[in-house]
């Protein structure tokens, strides 16, 4: 019997806005909130030091948190930052001293931290989401004590007029201690300091322009803003990182009275009406609008509803600038679905087309967009992915609004005026490299020429060509004398990295390096803290400095004891094989056992399969007795999680030919066939009652009426996708169940969930970029790769199911899947036998190739990682198959009991007597350190598994409550 497993510590959720936006942008509170904790935990200290350096700033925020519970707590910050800016530091207490993070791949830092956190050793982990949205993932916040975490972030400043302005809000409640420094570097005169909302008193500027200001028991709310001198002429900085000199030159556009641009007559106006389309800010938008008609009283106006899909909601005519009834259409937009982002090519049209939205997809493929019309794209929300839309906007010759930081009058103008761009730029290649911008780029305040200096003096043509039509040519010196400044290579890689994400796919592996080179988060890059020297070997990631030279002496040991171990993997995995197929060619009664037998027969094949773990040898022969022994598996802290059967072994005899025995070919007995009768889930909330009442359309206005009470629930969208299906509604229910791609950013579990339910309802087509997505999310992790396999061999690309499943078996995974090779070299084997000839199989090693065709196969998976779930099946002779029992009679096998991952279980039967088959789902246990509510289950059945005759149905379900056993489905065998 398996021991339960226990939910180890308490948690804390925070959601946690800390960073420096502009003027125009809300200033949400510092907030922490502990589900379930008797009192909140209270941020107790802020320390915020600013470097200003031309048009940038480093703003470094150390915030101590205090924990007055009797129970340690886990913390998760999330915080979006706005457009051009970056986060470049972490750091926090581990084991009473300050510990610096390091840089890691995005998927790698994922790996090791569900890694360690599964032995209850917490690291720190800050990634980057979607968009600019950061997530940093704490523990420990010590019981009744601090905690203290550093986060420092770079950013391109905003301008008023020409001139670069910093502003801070102040938005962390009261605290205890305040303080705060700031620093304007090469600046010929005084910065302008003013604080707004509070009694904050700065000192005088003193040398090199620095200001300070420290309060106690401080309420920080309100602005801090630094107006700086605008400078005269372009000048240069340096600085010196790995090697190298980088240089850097704000750049001032120069006063000019633009051009306009020939006023449109018809426009494409797409109204994001997504999910995600909450977060926005539709007084600014609707403001901008109120200017937009303003400036252009009468036009013709296209729109479209941009969700999951996008809809043509007809045209309407602006007479004289009344926009009543458009405005009255936009406010009453049902806000439901994903952002299929992809979709948005039907709507270039018109003369010009604006869309609003957060630019965030997560719907649809990720194939490029191109317009011929000016596409403007306006965002109003810091949760945005601005570097999408600022893409699609100047290639296609429109503009890029960002209503935080631009009033609505002044964003007219960018879409009015034509732009300023670099006309040219000319410098010696021998002296300086890697430059940005390149000619033709357009202009945008704060703009700035960044690269790499060669040699000790060089110089810069730069030709500006302002929006009327005029040229300014300036002639910039760069030399190694020049003010230097440690921002400076780091202004250099976030430029780069900006150009860069505009097609992030395909610069991943550079935007990868720059990141890791210069401690810069990315959405390929990640921030991680370890606990210990042995953690960063294990993982090999570089530590901080004062761990460097022990790590580098530990890493030249292990490179010089290290030996290849994929031959040997793949021996491991063909003995299992083997013992696989001897259980295959196994002549099992299909009588009905002897009541006396039943025991002693229990026990004689209680297992079949030795799954002794990657590494043991096998003994040549086999004996004929089977021999059973009992394992205790332990968590990390010696805590007994469960018993799995270990080095249990039976003879099958020789593998031999397909059809070897009486059971002949896997096939039920002449004239018999198998149906599958599944359990409907049934769900008995209250919002199910109410659209279950309910008719056509009616029943997804009451699904709108349910929803912000269930924003964040799965539960609910899988629900209310299933009874909208059942009213043959079937536009309606893909557009609910798409809302899982907005509950939360990156969050693989639910986007499996997705990818299940698509393939489910008949769209394998859009399943496969959300398995795509889970498999970059979690690549150490071979279920990811599994199910991308099956969804393209649903699709019909049997080469790339092939080279996924073969990867799955050929690589080494984590003990917590363990033999997952033989499920996926079963699947393997079935999609060769049954996909046509002329598969290309020569990078699959020959002696894998075996095909076991199957009468009845179940396979079991769920969404929750470090969770139990067990599939039972009970046959016609009321025997049951389990992890316990993982043999029958009649040959029913079922796989290794996965106790720590998401599967799958897989049963199999090669040939199924006449009668009943029953199969049951039982939640054993959980140490899922982040409670999640309910786990949902994923269970196909199959039919003539490997065969031309293959059926399949499948079923998601959820279970609650630890111990429950639900009744899932059924096989009939007549």
């Amino acid at each position: 019997m398996k021991n339960p497993l226990r939910i180890r510590r308490s948690i804390l959720s925070a959601a946690l806005m800390v960073f420096g936006l502009t003027s125009f942008a809300e200033n949400p509170k510092v907030s922490l909130s502990v589900p379930g904790a008797d009192k909140g935990v209270v941020l107790e200290s802020v320390r915020i030091d600013v470097d200003i350096l031309g048009n940038y700033a480093m703003t470094t925020s150390e915030l101590v948190f205090h924990n007055p519970n009797g129970t340690i707590l886990e913390g998760s910050l999330e915080f979006p930052l706005l457009e051009g800016q970056s986060v470049v530091r972490f750091a926090m207490d581990v084991s009473g001293e300050l510990r610096e993070a390091v840089p890691v791949e995005k998927e790698r830092g994922q790996e090791v931290f569900e890694a360690i956190e599964r032995r209850g050793v917490d690291p720190g982990l800050l990634e980057r989401t979607e968009g600019n949205h950061y997530r940093a993932r704490i523990y420990p916040i010590p019981a009744n004590g601090s905690k203290r975490v550093i986060i420092g972030t770079l950013e391109d400043l905003s301008t008023q007029g020409n001139r670069p302005v910093f502003r801070l809000p102040l938005n962390h409640g009261t605290v205890k201690s305040f303080s705060i420094r700031i620093q304007v570097r090469g600046s010929d005169s005084i910065p302008g300091v003013h604080v707004t909302g509070n009694d904050l008193v700065f000192s005088d500027w003193r040398k090199d322009w620095v200001s300070e200001a420290a309060a106690t028991n401080f309420k920080a709310d309100g602005t801090v803003e630094v107006e700086l001198p605008q400078a005269s002429k372009p000048h240069a900085f340096t600085g010196q990182a790995n090697g190298k000199t980088y240089f850097y030159v704000p750049l001032t556009i120069p006063s000019h009275s633009p051009s306009k641009r020939p006023a449109p007559s018809t426009i494409s106006l797409v109204w994001d009406a997504s999910g995600s389309a909450q977060q926005r800010d539709f007084d600014r938008e609707f403001a901008f609008l109120e200017s937009f008609f303003a400036a252009y009283p009468d036009v013709d106006v296209r729109l479209h509803f941009l969700r999951n899909s996008i809809e043509d909601a007809g045209t309407l005519s602006i007479r004289k600038g009344d926009w009543s009834g458009l405005r009255n259409t936009l406010k009453s937009a049902a806000r439901d679905g994903a952002t299929g982002w992809d979709a948005l090519a039907s709507a270039f049209t018109g003369d010009w087309c604006i869309v609003f939205s957060d630019g965030m997809k997560n719907w649809g493929s990720n194939d490029p967009l191109t317009s011929s019309v000016p596409v403007f794209c306006v965002t109003s929300t810091a949760q945005s992915d601005t570097s999408r839309m600022r893409d699609l906007s100047e290639r296609s010759g429109g503009a890029f609004v960002n209503l935080l930081s631009d009033s609505p009058d002044n964003a007219i103008q960018q879409l009015t005026d034509a732009p300023s761009i670099i006309e040219s730029i000319d410098y010696n290649p021998q002296d300086l490299a890697f430059v940005t911008p390149a000619a033709g780029a357009r202009l945008n305040q704060g703009a700035a020429v960044t690269g790499i200096l060669r040699a000790n003096q060089a110089s810069i043509q730069l030709v500006i060509r302002t929006g009327d039509g005029k040229s300014h040519s300036h002639l910039i010196p760069v030399s190694s004398n020049t003010p230097a400044s440690p921002l400076v290579p780091r202004v250099w890689a976030a430029s780069l990295i900006r150009s860069l994400e505009t097609d992030f796919e395909r610069n991943r592996a550079e935007i990868g390096q720059l990141g890791k080179d210069f401690n810069i988060v990315t959405q390929g890059t990640s921030l991680i803290i370890l606990d210990t020297i042995e953690d960063y070997v294990t993982y090999r990631i570089r530590p901080p400095a004062s761990m460097l030279s022990e790590y580098e002496n530990r890493i030249r040991q292990l490179d010089q004891n290290k030996h290849a171990d994929q031959e040997r993997h793949l021996d491991d995995v063909l003995r299992l094989f083997q013992s696989r197929i001897k259980w295959y060619e196994k002549k099992f009664p299909k009588d009905d056992p002897q009541k006396s037998d039943e025991k002693k027969e229990s026990a004689q094949t209680a297992g079949a399969i030795p799954p002794a773990p990657m590494g043991a040898t096998f003994s040549a022969s086999v004996p004929e007795e089977v021999q059973v022994r009992e394992t205790v598996v332990f968590s990390a802290e010696g805590e007994a999680l469960g018993r799995v059967a270990s080095d249990e072994m039976h003879d099958y005899g020789e593998p031999g030919g397909l059809g070897d025995g009486p059971d002949g070919a896997a096939s039920t007995a002449p004239g018999n066939t198998a149906t599958i009768a599944l359990q409907p889930w049934k769900p008995d909330s209250s919002y199910a009652a109410h659209l279950n009442r309910m008719d056509g359309e009616d029943c997804y206005r009451a699904y709108l009426e349910e929803k912000p009470d269930y924003l964040r629930s799965t539960a609910f969208y899988l629900d209310c996708f299933d009874i909208l299906m059942d009213k043959n509604l079937p536009d309606l229910a893909l557009r609910v169940l798409s809302n899982l791609a907005e509950i939360q950013i990156e969050n693989h579990s639910i986007l499996r969930i997705l990818g299940y339910r698509l393939v489910q309802a008949g769209h394998p087509e859009l399943a496969i970029p959300v398995f795509e997505k889970v498999a970059s999310i979690r690549p150490e992790e071979p279920q990811s790769l599994r199910d991308l396999a099956l969804t393209w061999q649903t699709i019909g690309d049997h080469r790339k199911a092939i080279d996924l499943f073969w990867k799955v078996i050929s690589s080494s995974w984590d003990g917590r899947f363990p033999e997952i090779e033989l499920i996926a070299l079963n699947e393997l084997n079935a999609l060769i036998s049954t996909a046509p000839s002329g598969l290309d199989l020569s990078a699959i090693d020959a002696r894998f190739i075996r095909p076991m065709p199957l009468d009845l196969r179940v396979v079991l998976t769920w969404d929750a990682d470090n969770t139990d779930i067990d599939l039972w099946v009970t046959d016609p002779n009321g025997e049951t198959c389990k992890y316990d029992h993982n043999l029958t009679y009649q040959g029913g096998l079922i796989s290794r009991d996965f106790t720590r991952g998401y599967g799958p279980e897989e049963f199999v039967l090669r040939m199924a007597k006449s009668g009943t088959y029953r199969i049951q789902a039982n939640y054993y246990g959980n140490t899922q350190q982040i409670i999640s509510g309910s786990t949902t289950l994923q269970l196909a059945f199959q039919t003539g598994f490997g065969t031309p005759e293959f059926e399949e149905k499948s079923v998601t379900l959820r279970l609650k409550d630890i111990k429950e056993v639900i009744h899932v489905g059924s096989f009939v065998v007549e």
